[in-house]
Parts: structure tokens; C-alpha cells; sequence
């Protein structure tokens, strides 16, 4: 290992210059953190792309709400259901096939009266959405509302 040194004017001492690491440690450590985050960040790509997805398709997710507003039994546990925007998609669960043509996706629901989340599964069929399910779960784990 080569050992550099620097000579200090006023006293003539030897002085020892620090080791790479000693000089770059004070960007590296930093970098490296941001070089794992964004690694991590790439290994999710694949949810990313779906919720971006889900945001194309926003319709999807108000007919499904619409449909749960509508039914009686969701109405008297819930109350009157607040209307549904991308941060409630945002905020929710969804995965898409490979082909897009099939998705689950699981999203809150606000109401007058409480909470509860909306699960949907649906499949792509000449263009169209349509609704192979859509649940309503409440707080009770044992209660859950088929809407259809």
C-alpha cells in the first residue's frame, strides 16, 4: 500500500493524507442509499404500471362503486357513499394480467355511517369491462356483502 504525505509549512511535520475513503465517504454513503431506493423502486415496477393502469381506467371503478351505492344492504352498513377519486385508487390494492384483460383490485369505501372495502374482479371482454365480482367487506371479518 503507497502511503502519501504532506508536509505542513509551519513546523515541518509529516502529516498523513487520508485514504479515499476517508475523503469520499461524506457523498458516498448518500449515493449508495439512493442508488438502493431506486433499486428497490425498479424491483415494484410492475405494480407501478398497474396502478397507473387503474388510473386509465377510472371507469371501471365508478360503475363497481356506483353499483355498490346502490344496493340496500351496502346502504344500511354504510350510509351514503362518498364518490371515489384517484387517491382512493391510489391508495388501494390492484393487479392487472399480462395482457390487461383481467384485473382484482381492492379499494376503500367511505360512507355516511362507516368504512369498508370494495374488492372487484373483472374481465376485459371486446373492449368492455365486465364485473365477474364485486364485494363490499366491512370492519366485522365475517361480514361481507355480495353485491354481485
Amino acid at each position: 500500500m503507497q502511503v502519501f504525505y504532506k508536509f505542513k509549512t509551519m513546523d515541518n511535520e509529516l502529516l498523513r493524507q487520508k485514504s479515499w475513503w476517508q475523503r469520499n465517504f461524506k457523498w458516498l454513503v448518500p449515493v449508495a442509499l439512493i442508488a438502493a431506493v431506486v433499486a428497490v423502486v425498479f424491483s415494484f415496477t410492475g405494480s407501478m404500471g398497474d396502478f397507473a393502469q387503474a388510473y386509465a381506467d377510472m371507469p371501471l371503478y365508478e360503475k363497481a362503486h356506483n353499483k355498490a351505492a346502490s344496493d340496500n344492504r351496502v346502504a344500511e352498513k354504510l350510509g351514503t357513499l362518498k364518490p371515489i377519486d384517484k387517491m382512493t385508487v391510489a391508495e388501494g390494492a390492484v393487479n392487472y394480467s399480462e395482457d390487461g384483460n383481467a384485473m382484482n383490485g381492492t379499494i376503500t369505501l367511505k360512507g355516511s355511517k362507516g368504512k369498508g372495502k370494495m374488492d372487484i374482479n373483472a374481465i376485459k371482454v371486446n373492449g368492455a369491462w365486465q364485473y365477474n365480482s364485486i364485494k363490499v367487506r366491512l370492519k366485522n371479518p365475517d361480514s361481507e356483502i355480495v353485491v354481485l
